[in-house]
């Protein structure tokens, strides 16, 4: 499950993947602005190899990735890399993966496409209580926090990010066409 979370609103977004890939997350976060309506100035990431060729440690700043450099020169935003083995640094979203925990109890009851709706209904939930840390309401605080976004780049340039999915027709001999 992928997870992006605004750092004033506490607002979330969840995407539910069977691959970590780099295009995966980058149809993700293109996704993410889209309904956000904007980019924020600043991604804090993981240092995880879709973003990172090396990791940032404490005394090396570490090196982006040229194709997330790329795409987060695109979409106008400055990616600033967790420390390895640092853990409190990204504290907002470790947190929130402890949220998603909730799927465990479900292991082989629900399809993919039951998980998929468990996955968005939990981010609704999250986003429309009351934020333990803060005390407020994540998509009461969005209002506020969206005129601080970024402007989103043009349709052609998140086009180019976005994963196409083509329909197809199975039938009972599992043959697609």
């Amino acid at each position: 499950v992928a997870a992006l979370i605004l750092s004033q609103s506490r607002m979330r977004r969840f995407y539910l993947s069977i691959s970590k890939s780099q295009s995966v997350l980058l149809s993700f976060l293109t996704e993410t602005f889209e309904a956000f309506g904007g980019v924020p100035k600043e991604i804090v990431t993981d240092n995880m190899k879709t973003v990172m060729d090396d990791a940032r440690q404490e005394y090396s700043s570490g090196k982006v990735n040229a194709k997330f450099a790329q795409f987060a020169n695109d979409f106008g935003f400055k990616v600033k890399p967790c420390i390895a083995g640092r853990p409190r640094t990204k504290g907002k979203i470790e947190t929130t993966m402890k949220l998603l925990e909730e799927i465990h109890a479900y292991q082989g009851q629900l399809t993919l496409e039951e998980l998929h709706q468990f996955v968005q209904d939990l981010c609704n939930r999250i986003n429309h209580g009351v934020h333990q840390g803060t005390g407020k309401i994540p998509i009461l605080e969005f209002q506020k926090e969206r005129n601080h976004l970024l402007q989103l780049p043009t349709e052609k340039v998140r086009d180019s990010y976005r994963i196409k999915h083509t329909l197809v027709k199975v039938n009972a001999s599992n043959m697609i066409s």
